[in-house]
């Protein structure tokens, strides 16, 4: 299929949000960028681990039916 999202798994929030590095650019915030891309992959990393987790275990059913 052509229309599916490419894999997450070294996602980088920091680094593939382009808005966001221009305006650290705009605004002399450029000496944050190494800090920011540290945080941009231990915040991406820990949700996509949890979802993959998430998926690999159902939530099963239980009726409360008598």
């Amino acid at each position: 299929m052509f229309h599916q999202p490419t894999v997450l798994d070294s996602y980088n929030v920091y680094d593939a949000d382009q808005p966001l590095r221009h305006w650290v650019k705009t605004f002399q915030g450029n000496y944050l960028s190494p800090s920011l891309s540290e945080f941009g992959q231990r915040v991406s990393s820990g949700p996509v681990e949890a979802g993959f987790a998430a998926n690999k275990y159902k939530s099963k059913f239980k009726s409360y039916s008598i």
